[in-house]
């Protein structure tokens, strides 16, 4: 290199080495004044060695939502019991608990406007009694790591009421990922051998961050956000089948990991529609999914029996089954290209299944199908329920568990 050259290269370092300095200490005198406008360092999540992963008691963390639904910043809280709200109540008349996934949990949503919160309101004026209903679920959590979480928590919290809510979009292959239970040669549900190990997602947040390269990957991001967003409306059914093949190909291998009894690969964090089921329903992987989930399902319902714990089971259904298109993947593609495709398989499995193990159960599908779906779930990638679509949940929750379950 010339002496030029080693000069200009010297001075450019030294220009990123100072812009790098800078925004480290905006970074920090920006989060001591004001900190809800900043990404938290402190992981939400940690890691737990029975169900994989759990909050982090007494955190506070900001959720943003993306542009195309409203841009709003979602301050939420974890208690020191390690729950999603506020601190749990030591006089309720009855206390219930509801397990799930980031449906549950809810993060994208003030605690107000929440499914739990909202069934617990609801519930209050249906019943007039004092009721308490505590936010269990975990994001990326499958029903598996749910009926381990609930054993744990059971004795110490002693619910009245317990509800599963299941995510039928992707709850089927959480359990297939998770590598916490397999079946055995008579179609037993056995605990798998491995040692559990902390996410791989929380070694990527591990040790000192430069400020320079997260800003870059986040600029990088919503690039490709808006990018992905330009293709979908422009190619949907090229952008689509996109989606679908990724989907596709992350399901067939995590179904050749458990199939060869291998350790857990995917994290805790990752999830896939359920293609094979939705498309292929029988298929290999397809069955043993739909053993496992019955499996879990039935567990969990011994141990509340025991406990004598009253328990039910909600089913919540997919933005993907429901609506033509999300700018993701939407029933209209998968309707056109595989005949076997039923869009309301993946609810009706898991009702059939609850009702085989006479477990109450509520089927959110065809109300959210008589309720213009579209408007039920946010757009884009983030296709959890929205604020409107947890309210419906909840008020046909809150009537369900008043006439069938309290009753």
């Amino acid at each position: 290199m010339s002496k030029d050259g080693l000069i200009i290269l010297l001075i450019s370092l030294g220009v990123l080495a100072g812009i790098e300095v800078a925004m480290q200490f905006a970074y920090y005198f920006g989060m001591k004044k004001n900190p809800g406008q900043y990404e938290q360092p402190e992981l939400a999540f940690q890691f737990n060695e029975d169900y994989l992963v759990e909050l982090v008691p007494t955190i506070k963390k900001t959720y943003i939502r993306s542009e195309e639904n409203g841009g709003d910043s979602i301050h939420w809280k974890v208690n020191r019991d390690g729950f999603r709200g506020s601190e749990l109540k030591n006089d309720s008349e009855v206390k219930v608990m509801v397990y799930g996934d980031s449906n549950i949990q809810a993060r994208f949503s003030v605690e107000e406007s929440t499914y739990v919160y909202k069934l617990g309101k609801f519930l209050k004026e249906s019943t007039g009694k004092g009721i308490e209903v505590i936010n269990a679920g975990v994001v990326g959590f499958g029903p598996d790591q749910a009926m381990l979480k609930f054993e744990r928590e059971v004795d110490i919290y002693k619910p009245d009421v317990v509800i599963l809510n299941i995510f039928a979009g992707n709850d089927f292959g959480d359990i297939i990922r998770n590598r916490l239970f397999e079946l055995n040669e008579k179609n037993g549900l056995v605990k798998t051998p491995f040692k559990t190990e902390p996410d791989q997602e929380f070694k990527k947040e591990e040790g000192f961050k430069f400020r320079l390269l997260e800003w870059t990957k986040s600029v990088r991001e919503g690039m490709d956000e808006r990018r992905n967003e330009k293709r979908a409306v422009e190619a949907p059914e090229a952008y689509e089948r996109g989606v679908f093949d990724y989907f596709d190909k992350a399901n067939q291998e995590a179904y050749e990991i458990y199939k060869k009894g291998e350790q857990r690969y995917f994290s805790n964090f990752q999830d896939s529609y359920e293609t094979d089921i939705a498309t292929a329903p029988e298929s290999e992987a397809s069955q043993e999914k739909k053993l496992l989930m019955k499996s879990v399902i039935a567990r969990m319902n011994e141990l509340a029996i025991e406990k004598e714990v009253q328990f039910a089971v909600q089913i919540l259904p997919s933005s993907t089954d429901l609506t033509p298109s999300n700018y993701v993947l939407g029933n209209e593609f998968l309707k056109k290209n595989y005949p076997d495709y039923n869009q309301g398989r993946l609810t009706n499995i898991l009702s059939e299944f609850t009702r085989e193990l006479e477990i109450p159960s509520i089927n959110l599908y065809q109300m959210f199908l008589q309720n213009n779906p579209e408007t039920l779930f946010f757009r884009g990638e983030n296709n959890h329920w929205n604020d409107f679509g947890q309210d419906l949940a909840a008020k046909v929750a809150a009537s369900f568990i008043a006439d069938s379950v309290l009753n």
